[in-house]
């Protein structure tokens, strides 16, 4: 009697929870927004965990093992994407892929940096914007600006080096995407809402710069304007 109830347990209840799960849902379940600041830091989780050694020993074995890493799904936005064409450096190699609600950017690189994240300085920002948060380690640099109006901008300048591997995911659905250059770099604009970012690439420095509620000509001089510290 035991072993046939077993039997019939095992048999139908899979079925039986996703029913019941069904039937307890909502039809509508309501998206959750998250915070631009809750998103950096989960990024900033993956990244470091990324780094750890064992990842680093998968990722060499890979780049070994594997010459056919590059892989790209169908383009859901306006412009076209190459990896010869676009972030590619001598010392800098990108992976890039497009999914239909974002794009990734996978960069990896086994030179040693000549400099360090953080030596930088905004020659131009809109006014009234004040730096109201500033993080810094070995590997990246943070730095956020608001104004009163709640508008604000975000810089992410992240490093690449020694076997590292850094992963960007930016939001690219129904976003309007554009091409264009930064210091003569290529870099790419994304519109979509009330954000702007613009990513590209400086030698083995990844930038990502977000602007909420400012147009993205504002956000490209803030871009241009940013100077190395020699």
């Amino acid at each position: 009697m035991n072993e046939k109830l077993d039997r019939l347990l095992e048999q139908y209840s899979a079925a039986a929870g996703e029913s019941w799960l069904e039937e307890s849902l909502p039809e509508d379940i309501p998206e959750h927004t998250f915070s631009h600041k809750f998103q950096r830091n989960m990024n900033k989780l993956l990244r470091r965990q990324r780094r750890s050694p064992a990842v680093r020993a998968a990722l060499t074995y890979a780049r070994r093992a594997a010459i056919f890493v590059l892989a790209f799904v169908a383009l859901s936005f306006s412009v076209r994407m190459t990896v010869d064409a676009a972030f590619r450096r001598q010392v800098l190699q990108v992976v890039v892929q497009v999914f239909s609600d974002f794009t990734e950017f996978r960069y990896t690189s086994d030179v040693k940096a000549k400099e360090q994240p953080g030596e930088l300085e905004f020659t131009y920002l809109p006014e009234g914007m004040e730096r109201v948060e500033t993080e810094l380690d070995e590997r990246d640099y943070f730095v956020w600006y608001e104004d009163c109006d709640g508008r604000f901008i975000t810089l992410d300048q992240s490093l690449v080096e020694g076997n590292d591997e850094l992963i960007w995911m930016l939001d690219t659905e129904d976003a309007e995407v554009t091409e264009f250059k930064v210091h003569n770099y290529d870099a790419i604009g994304i519109q979509k809402g009330a954000d702007c970012t613009i990513h590209w690439t400086d030698d083995q420095m990844v930038y990502v710069l977000l602007g909420r509620n400012l147009p993205m000509e504002e956000l490209e001089k803030v871009a241009e304007g940013i100077q190395i510290d020699e």
